[in-house]
């Protein structure tokens, strides 16, 4: 395999990190937010050499199947939420990594994963400005009442739907860079396409890849698209390096 894995503490959390053989010069990276079936970056070989090729880490925090949110599971950690702890101790552990310069590292996400890099890209626009969606999950309020943590965080689908990463986008205030993939015929499909008519409404810059159904021998969306994320990732994190 090209790269190393470990695993490392940040803020009693344990984080998978891959390290390249030749890291990038100016120590760019991506954060990666798993599914709900807490599938990190580790062992996904497509993925690794995309990262390994162009120098970058990938850092893999895991919290279950919180969905990224702003709400305290007792599974993850009694004190701080998900995505508290995602801008908060996590993101200053960039900052260390990255000479203070967290616009070095963009942002991968994966259903559940990928509307919680959207989610934090909504909030911390300037901050990571750089964010690549794979079927991102955006309306998963359709999954209350169904057994999920999200039965117990939320009363109802239209409480859920509050917390829904359409509704945290801010008319001046949005990620420079952004990359929405799916297949037409996903589940989440209806709630990304409402997603890229709001952004384009609203005046906001995106790209959309919106892939037909998927055949029998093909490979999951999420390793086709593996090369183009990390390609836009790279490419904007090096536009970004550029800006004053």
């Amino acid at each position: 395999m090209a790269g190393t894995w470990s695993q490392i503490d940040v803020g009693g959390q344990t984080i998978e990190l891959f390290k390249p053989d030749r890291p990038d010069e100016l120590r760019r990276g991506v954060l990666y937010l798993h599914d709900q079936h807490e599938t990190t970056l580790r062992g996904q070989t497509v993925y690794e050499k995309q990262l390994n090729d162009r120098g970058l880490w990938a850092a893999c925090p895991r919290a279950g199947a919180t969905w990224w949110l702003d709400q305290r599971v007792e599974e993850f950690d009694a004190a701080i939420s998900p995505l508290s702890f995602v801008m908060g101790p996590l993101a200053e552990w960039f900052q260390e990594q990255t000479a203070g310069q967290s616009r070095r590292v963009g942002l991968l996400g994966h259903e559940m994963g990928g509307q919680g890099v959207l989610q934090l890209a909504y909030r911390r626009a300037r901050e990571f400005p750089v964010v690549a969606a794979i079927s991102p999950a955006v309306d998963f309020q359709v999954l209350h009442g169904r057994g999920t943590v999200l039965d117990s965080l939320f009363n109802s689908p239209e409480a859920v739907r509050q917390a829904t990463v359409t509704l945290q986008i801010h008319p001046l205030d949005w990620p420079r860079h952004q990359w929405l993939a799916c297949e037409t015929n996903s589940v989440w499909f209806d709630g990304v396409e409402r997603l890229t008519s709001k952004l384009s409404s609203m005046g906001v810059p995106f790209e959309s890849r919106w892939q037909p159904t998927q055949q029998e021998e093909d490979a999951p969306l999420f390793d086709r698209m593996a090369e183009e994320a990390i390609e836009f990732i790279a490419s904007r994190l090096e536009q970004e390096s550029r800006r004053v």
